[in-house]
């Protein structure tokens, strides 16, 4: 295993001052950062230092815009389920195949895919509020049209919510307001074999918030 890394002493800090990091690279990356240094004008040491820096700050970023898109509660949930979507996936992934290429592509093998589901199962489970899980006053309606079902659309809101979201990712037009930049970019980031898995299984897939029982 590497050495881990020692700790720089915070009592010792001077603002400004620069402070030793001795690294080793491969070939390619050397020459990468050798031609970003000359087009910039900066020494290697500083083109290095520049582009640290820049990937604390994304890292930061990514966060920053989680909460202003979803809110700070949702955007740490989001946060956490990533997380163990990232670290999951990679080490189930090669658990189960041996390969890197299995690490990468976990959502590729049954086993690796299950394991993930659980682990954000039980990452919501643990953030899941106290108290009976009760249908809301405005299910119990009564004397609406015969064919609908509050209750059957209280009861399944969510799960219809996401169908309606799945649906629109693997539709060419995207028939639900609000969903059509989400739609457009999760079908890029998902890829072909994502969405011809997702449309395969749409001759199943139904909405059960407008389904009565």
């Amino acid at each position: 295993m590497p050495r881990r890394a020692e700790k720089t002493k915070s009592g010792s800090a001077v603002h400004g001052k620069r402070y030793p990091l001795n690294m080793r690279t491969t070939f390619e990356l050397r020459r990468e950062l050798e031609a970003a240094a000359n087009a910039s004008g900066r020494s290697l040491a500083q083109e290095a230092e520049l582009r640290i820096e820049r990937s604390f700050r994304d890292q930061r970023f990514i966060f920053e815009i989680l909460e202003a898109v979803y809110g700070r509660g949702a955007a740490g949930i989001l946060s956490v389920i990533g997380h163990v979507m990232k670290i999951a996936g990679r080490n189930v992934g090669f658990a189960a195949t041996q390969t890197l290429e299995g690490a990468e592509h976990w959502w590729n093998d049954p086993y690796a895919y299950d394991q993930v589901v659980r682990g954000i199962n039980r990452i919501l489970r643990e953030a899941a509020p106290d108290g009976k899980i009760e249908l809301p006053a405005a299910a119990r309606i009564k004397g609406g049209p015969p064919d609908l079902n509050f209750e059957a659309q209280y009861e399944n809101m969510g799960e219809g919510f996401a169908l309606g979201i799945l649906n629109d990712i693997v539709s060419e037009r995207p028939i639900s307001a609000g969903n059509e930049e989400i739609a457009i970019q999760a079908r890029r980031l998902l890829g072909d074999d994502l969405v011809k898995r997702l449309k395969a299984k749409g001759g199943k897939r139904d909405r059960p918030h407008s389904t009565a029982r």
